[in-house]
């Protein structure tokens, strides 16, 4: 078992995802919600998974 704990997202969680970073972050967006939010839309539209590593 890892130390680390994972959280996924299905491609209408990543689209969810992606209407609340439109609504709540501010321009310009930092480098880490960028990234976030270029990884959810790929996902969205791929119909994919989101998959985090950490705490």
């Amino acid at each position: 078992m890892s130390q680390w704990r994972e959280t996924l997202f299905n491609s209408k969680q990543a689209y969810q995802l992606l209407r609340e970073i439109e609504e709540v972050s501010p321009e310009p967006l930092t480098p880490v919600v960028q990234r976030l939010k270029d990884g959810a839309t790929w996902v969205h539209q791929r119909s994919g998974y989101l998959l985090f590593l950490g705490d």
